[in-house]
């Protein structure tokens, strides 16, 4: 789960007991005193049938960063899905194991699993620094 900057919708990464993994945003329904009470309906399935999300994170308010894994077994891919609209795809990331968003599409960083920061670069990817696990603050 991550909670978007504002606080005001809930990104639920889910597995059902058949290995179905489902991404959907909840809002979140506060009382008269701001407190939170409960999720709202969730939105449609943002990438139906993508595969095994490792890591997710939001993009500015309408979209998302999933790190996922094809279901054939591939190098993980980056998704964009905007909520209510529809998904970019990223080039494969070779040992790809977090992601984190800022505010643009170009601020996404993937941290791998040999010690990588890696931003995108055209249509690819390229080493910003040594790390694993990036972080966008808010």
């Amino acid at each position: 789960m991550r909670a978007s900057r504002d606080g005001a919708r809930l990104l639920v990464v889910a597995e059902d007991g058949g290995g179905v993994t489902r991404v959907r945003v909840h809002a979140v329904v506060r009382d008269g005193g701001g407190r939170p009470v409960r999720l709202g309906p969730g939105s449609p399935e943002l990438a139906p049938g993508a595969g095994r999300v490792l890591d997710a994170s939001w993009l500015g308010g309408d979209r998302v960063a999933l790190l996922v894994r094809p279901g054939a077994g591939g190098d993980p891919l980056v998704l964009l899905p905007q909520v209510l609209g529809p998904v970019q795809l990223l080039a494969p990331v070779p040992g790809g194991e977090s992601v984190a968003a800022g505010s643009g599409d170009r601020d996404v960083v993937v941290g791998t699993s040999d010690g990588r920061l890696l931003v995108r670069s055209g249509a690819g990817w390229a080493q910003l620094a040594r790390g694993r696990h990036p972080s966008y603050p808010g």
